[in-house]
């Protein structure tokens, strides 16, 4: 979290969630120096020069600078303590651009060049809708920007799972981000009375831009109260066998839905862990499981083959990295196998599991076997016919879908 200090730096005013979560607390903090990020991001409006740091009314252009400013600020900051190697962007560039408001859209994108954000009016909202106000959705794009930076080779690969990986990965990189600031900490517990498995303020993502997507597209396209929740029921199906699009409630091969399969897995994950060993979660077990779980993730995906099962490449690369936690790394297993990205498994009378009332029930110990070291999980099989491309100039691809 950034605090206010004794420093030079003026205050702001920052919206640490989502400005339609339940609980969006504006906070007084230390206007950000992205000039010792490295990598760095800089903001750009293009009405002219960003305004000098100071209060701003939210709903303003000033307001929006600053809040995107701080938000991929804390984002960089955040994955350079989970991945201290992360030191440029794709192509080696120390400085990504990200323009504040390009125009009329409910939308926002990466697509090498820069991020991009963009501004619609909710008549039923009663006030417009700038997606750069949301961190979900500012370090969502910026997650997109990290994984490009780790494996640039992602980018054009031709396969339905890479996609929604991508879109997983910036969601995660939204829960990292903002479980980050000790008062989202605490609100989250509040609200959750500890069962993190519940949806929450933190696992909806983007609940502005989702109601408005609601408001001017109807309410198939986005679940009631966010774009997308990581505390979701989805489970992996071999992308041929889903349908091209479908309405939020359903899985479809179109990346944003299907990359609700692996950020729920995330999800659990952080949920069992945050409340293991004690049972019960607090802020300094959440920290401890989601820096563990984000460091983790980022060293798989660069550790991970790039094959037809991408998932689940990803995530035998994850278990090895956590080998060093067996508890962990045996959730995180159990996750996987739950949502049938990965085969195998204990049986159903030994496996620890969730309970009805979304608590994890069983000896999280119990789940440090691992696989024998050089021992790969089942092959991925026949490569599946390939239907999609990411290309750099398809800007669907790269953003927070809404219609």
């Amino acid at each position: 979290m950034t605090d206010q200090s004794d420093s030079s730096r003026p205050p702001i005013r920052y919206y640490p969630d989502d400005p339609l979560a339940l609980n969006p607390n504006l906070e007084d903090v230390e206007a950000p120096d992205p000039l010792t990020d490295r990598p760095r991001v800089r903001v750009v409006d293009t009405t002219g020069a960003l305004p000098p740091p100071r209060h701003y009314e939210p709903g303003t252009r000033a307001f929006l600078d600053w809040q995107l400013e701080e938000a991929l600020h804390r984002g960089v900051v955040r994955w350079r303590s989970l991945l201290p190697e992360f030191t440029a962007w794709q192509g080696g560039r120390s400085t990504l651009e990200a323009v504040a408001d390009e125009g009329v859209d409910l939308n926002a994108f990466y697509d090498r060049r820069a991020l991009h954000f963009f501004h619609r009016d909710d008549p039923q909202l009663g006030r417009r809708v700038w997606s750069g106000e949301s961190p979900d959705v500012a370090c969502h794009e910026e997650g997109h920007a990290v994984l490009d930076a780790l494996r640039p080779d992602l980018w054009d690969a031709a396969s339905f799972e890479v996609a929604a990986f991508h879109e997983a990965f910036g969601d995660i990189s939204a829960l990292l981000v903002v479980l980050d600031d000790e008062n989202v900490r605490r609100s989250l517990l509040e609200q959750t009375s500890g069962t993190l498995r519940k949806s929450n303020d933190v696992s909806r993502l983007a609940e502005e831009l989702g109601r408005a997507a609601r408001d001017l597209f109807g309410p198939s396209v986005a679940p009631p109260g966010c774009l997308r929740d990581a505390a979701n029921a989805f489970t992996y199906r071999p992308p041929a066998e889903l349908p091209t699009d479908a309405p939020a409630s359903h899985l479809s091969r179109e990346p944003h839905s299907f990359s609700r399969v692996f950020t729920g897995a995330f999800y659990d994950t952080f949920a069992a862990l945050a409340s293991f060993p004690a049972g019960v979660p607090d802020s300094d077990s959440i920290v401890r499981a989601s820096s563990l779980l984000g460091s983790s993730l980022a060293r798989a995906v660069r550790r991970a083959s790039l094959e037809s099962r991408w998932m689940r490449a990803v995530g035998e690369a994850w278990v090895v990295e956590l080998a060093f936690d067996p508890a962990a790394a045996g959730v995180v297993r159990l996750a996987l196998e739950r949502r049938r990205i990965a085969p195998g498994g204990p049986s159903e009378a030994e496996a620890p599991h969730w309970d009805e009332h979304g608590s994890f029930v069983g000896d999280l110990r119990a789940l440090g076997r691992l696989r024998e070291p050089g021992l790969a999980w089942p092959g991925p099989g026949t490569r599946a016919t390939h239907e999609w491309r990411i290309r750099h100039g398809a800007p669907r691809l790269r953003r927070l879908r809404v219609a």
